[in-house]
């Protein structure tokens, strides 16, 4: 349903994903989102109880807390690390 923590009726099974270009501007310190990025929560919005994983070129793109899920259970390194 898109609510936020602070609003009346939210729930865990809630997440509030930025829908226009000042929303996303405001959570990102002023910097507009790649289209990846607009991809990639408009997607998480939908399915957020799962690891979304971008394939860009040969390799996967991991983002936010998925990518600390993927490294502590499915023991996946960091870049350089």
């Amino acid at each position: 349903s898109g609510k936020r923590p602070t609003d009346e009726g939210y729930t865990t099974s809630t997440l509030w994903v930025p829908t226009t270009l000042e929303e996303y501007k405001h959570v990102c310190n002023g910097t507009p989102p790649t289209p990846m990025m607009l991809a990639f929560w408009q997607t998480k919005s939908q399915h957020f109880d799962k690891v979304v994983l971008y394939k860009v070129g040969k390799f996967y793109e991991i983002f936010f807390f998925d990518a600390i899920i993927c490294n502590r259970v499915c023991d996946l390194k960091w870049m350089n690390a």
